[in-house]
């Protein structure tokens, strides 16, 4: 499997398995996660995703 920088349209599948949160997505790759570790990285996921949309929305103020 070649990793890229590719940017994907498509969402995660997010599964609760055996007191885990299991991320599966393209190609089928797939990770199994505490859930305090999956906790994290939606945290994460949110604040990224945020930077990008106030970057994406950024208006120069006028003046």
């Amino acid at each position: 499997m070649d990793l890229t920088d590719e940017t994907v349209a498509d969402a995660l599948e997010v599964q609760v398995v055996d007191g885990g949160v299991r991320l599966s997505g393209f190609d089928g790759a797939s990770t199994l996660l505490t859930r305090s570790a999956a906790a994290e990285t939606a945290r994460r996921l949110l604040h990224a995703a945020g930077e990008q949309e106030e970057t994406a929305t950024y208006q120069k103020p006028l003046g």
